[in-house]
């Protein structure tokens, strides 16, 4: 179909009627910038009011579709050229708003992934606590009143167990912190932390201090603990 053809047809239709647009306009219900958009070729009329359109400017929905007064000869060829027309324009419209569709929820599920990307972060940062590696620089531990105190540069969370091996008593230490933790480490690099391990109720009782990386729990197995042992840092022994 030829939109500016189509639009010469209406706007010559209006004036033979003696009508403005602003006059059509009011008959149909719509605003006068939509005759102006079909005049000039901008726009095709919705089809909702092809049939009102074309009673008030006295042609057939055909004439108006093929942009002229047509004779009994070529209106059944114009109609079959308007109906596949019709159909291939709303094919393409059909396209064009499944892909808009298609964009604006692409465009929504990455802001979503974005945001929760930006929330994940935040907590990760701030609160997820990873296993700190051994660092005998910026970790050690010292007896201070009859209980071990751990010191470090990180602040974190310490965990720690006894178990018994060989018939000595092992204190186990495994120490987590955040990356926030990490950083500020990093801008300090000064020892900061000491944390009292004070439900151990008499030093004396323990042989060896190891610091690990290794989940605690896993010390359960009484056939690892030598190899989880040789994973791990002897800090403390008992003289």
């Amino acid at each position: 179909m030829d939109q500016e053809k189509i639009g010469k047809f209406i706007a010559k239709c209006r004036k033979a009627k003696n009508m403005t647009q602003q006059e059509l306009a009011d008959k149909l219900s719509i605003t006068d910038r939509a005759i102006s958009n079909w005049e000039t070729g901008r726009r095709l009329p919705d089809y909702a009011i092809l049939k009102d359109l074309c009673e008030e400017l006295g042609v057939t929905i055909n004439e108006l579709l093929s942009g002229e007064k047509l004779n009994r000869e070529n209106y059944q060829e114009k109609l079959e050229e308007n109906m596949v027309g019709i159909v291939t324009k709303i094919d393409k419209d059909n396209k064009k708003r499944i892909s808009i569709i298609k964009k604006v929820l692409i465009s929504y599920l990455i802001i979503c992934l974005i945001f929760l990307g930006s929330v994940f972060g935040y907590f990760f940062y701030n609160y997820d606590m990873i296993n700190q590696k051994y660092d005998k620089n910026n970790m050690y531990i010292k007896i201070e009143d009859n209980n071990f105190v751990f010191y470090s540069a990180i602040s974190g969370n310490v965990t720690y167990k006894i178990i018994n091996y060989n018939k000595e008593n092992i204190l186990l230490i495994n120490y987590k912190s955040s990356l926030k933790a990490i950083r500020k480490h990093s801008d300090t690099d000064k020892i900061s932390s000491a944390y009292c391990l004070n439900n151990i109720k008499n030093s004396e009782e323990i042989n060896k201090v190891y610091y690990t990386n290794i989940a605690l729990k896993k010390f359960n197995n009484q056939n690892k603990i030598k190899n989880l042992l040789a994973k791990s840092y002897l800090i403390y022994e008992k003289k």
